[in-house]
């Protein structure tokens, strides 16, 4: 299942949907909306697919809305988020990331921005995500999620960048979108985020590789 947090940015919505039907993208999506939100009837009112459930609730950041998701459907085969800001243009790109992350694995797209390392978008095997006990780093608010299952996948070597499968990443770092107000007030989390994961690193990261490659995770 994938989960989709977004807040305000319609055009993207649109731009995104757009992309989502014409690479016939059709896998379940759990799309969580801010019920503060000025543009909620404009969100609510786009021609979303058929496979999106559409969920309405308090804003708490990307963070509790990926775990929300996790927590709501504990069971799903693979777990992987989405954002307003991406524009799918591979066919099938979702089933091929599914595929290759199977169950215990790690996989995610060409976002063609500069840091080919940094699974942005990943798809995480439902195996895993369980063993590790949750999909959204707790301890971060917005930023480094996808910097946890990257220290997670390197150390269990089951991370795997999928070149040909793109997923554009329409970003104002790398250019590609003006800056708004969603975009500056994430960047006011970015010190105390990057603090609490590397605080994670330290306490936790050990033991949990070796649990997780006591339990079968990992490849030699």
């Amino acid at each position: 299942m994938w989960i989709f947090a977004t807040r305000s940015r319609v055009e993207n919505c649109k731009r995104f949907i757009e992309g989502w039907n014409r690479t016939r993208a059709n896998t379940e999506v759990y799309l969580r909306l801010d019920e503060c939100d000025p543009y909620l009837d404009d969100l609510l009112a786009l021609s979303w697919p058929d496979t999106f459930k559409i969920v309405v609730g308090a804003r708490e950041g990307l963070r509790a809305a990926v775990n929300e998701g996790f927590e709501k459907y504990p069971d799903k085969d693979w777990y992987g988020w989405l954002a307003d800001d991406l524009n799918p243009t591979t066919t099938d790109w979702d089933s091929l990331l599914i595929k290759r992350a199977g169950k215990k694995e790690i996989s995610y797209p060409n976002d063609l921005g500069g840091k080919p390392k940094l699974p942005t978008h990943p798809v995480v095997g439902g195996d895993l995500v369980r063993a590790v006990g949750w999909f959204g780093l707790p301890s971060s608010a917005h930023l480094y999620l996808d910097t946890a299952w990257k220290t997670i996948g390197e150390k269990l070597n089951c991370l795997h960048r999928m070149p040909d499968v793109i997923v554009e990443h329409v970003h104002p770092f790398w250019k590609k979108a003006n800056t708004d107000i969603i975009y500056k007030e994430n960047r006011t989390r970015s010190a105390r985020d990057k603090e609490n994961y590397h605080k994670w690193v330290k306490d936790e990261v050990p033991s949990l590789i070796i649990k997780l490659k006591q339990e079968g995770f990992g490849n030699a």
